[in-house]
Order: structure tokens, then sequence, then C-alpha cells
């Protein structure tokens, strides 16, 4: 559990880092602009990574789409989880703009139990997984860190945009 406090600790302090001085991205979007970036960061995601993508949506208006589906075990709930990940934010271009923080620099995986003390996307997104997958998450606001943001790191009503590697299904 001090692992967890640590990490979360240290992601809010690189999140605020990399946030301070660019308050242009803090203004507040109107709910026609979310759609239209979510758009645009599937079509930019599509360009990048495949012209196949097939994003699947959730009734909460969360995307994913398994860039690898992977050949291990599926994650379901109760499973903890070793995970690589790269956060972006959504630039108010609706393309994925800002990378926020990864797990890779440091190559140090993240461990958690699904579902955790972590955003409702990854709640939702990470389950059904494969062992040796990689997801794309697409998650608007309300399912991440909605109208408060994350301590001057993500700004309110931010989209977020999540890259996830499944290392290791832990029983």
């Amino acid at each position: 559990m001090k692992r967890v406090v640590v990490f979360l600790g240290i992601l809010a302090l690189a999140v605020a880092l990399a946030w301070a001085g660019d308050k242009e991205n803090s203004e507040k979007p109107e709910k026609a602009e979310k759609a239209e970036d979510t758009k645009k960061v599937e079509k930019e995601a599509d360009g990048e990574m495949s012209e196949d993508l097939k994003w699947i949506t959730t009734e909460t208006g969360l995307k994913y789409v398994d860039l690898v589906e992977g050949d291990g075990e599926e994650i379901v709930a109760g499973n903890v989880v070793n995970m690589h990940y790269t956060l972006w934010l959504v630039g108010e271009d609706g393309k994925k703009g800002k990378r926020i923080q990864s797990s890779k620099d440091s190559n140090q995986p993240f461990k958690t139990s699904i579902p955790g003390r972590l955003i409702q996307a990854w709640n939702e997104g990470v389950p059904g997984m494969k062992q040796g997958g990689t997801r794309l998450l697409l998650s608007p606001p309300e399912l991440a860190y909605g109208p408060r943001g994350m301590g001057g790191m993500i700004p309110p009503n931010a989209t977020l945009f999540f890259e996830i590697e499944c290392l290791e299904i832990i029983k």
C-alpha cells in the first residue's frame, strides 16, 4: 500500500511540474467540443498506428481498442496486475497532446488491483485485457478527474489518452 501511495505522490508531482505554466489548457471546454475532440483523437490514433483500428465505446463514453491482443490470461475483477502506461492530455485541437507521464521512463511497472483506487476509466477499461496485450483508452472527463482536475497537473474537464500494456497478472 505504501508503494501505491508513494507512486501516486510522485505521479502528482511529475504531472504538476509538467503542467506548470501552461494555463491555456485549463479553460473548461464545451461538451460539444469534447465530442469533436474524441473524434479527432481517434482519427489521429488511426493515422499513427493503423488504418484499421476499431474503437469500442462503452455506455459511459469510454473508448478503447486493443493494439495487441495478448496471448495470456484475461484480466478479471480481483486480479492484481503489473502494467506499463503512458498518459497524454488531449489537446485543444483534439489530438493526442501533451505527454504527462510514462512508467516506461523509469522502467518501473505500475502494480494495482482491478478494480482499485484508480480513475473509473481504468476500472472499466482494463478488465478484459489479456496478459501481453496493449490497449488504448480514451477517457472522457467524467471517467477521469472531471471538473476538479488533479492538483494543477491535469486541468478541469480534461480528456485523457492512455496506452496501457499488461505485463503480468498476479493472482
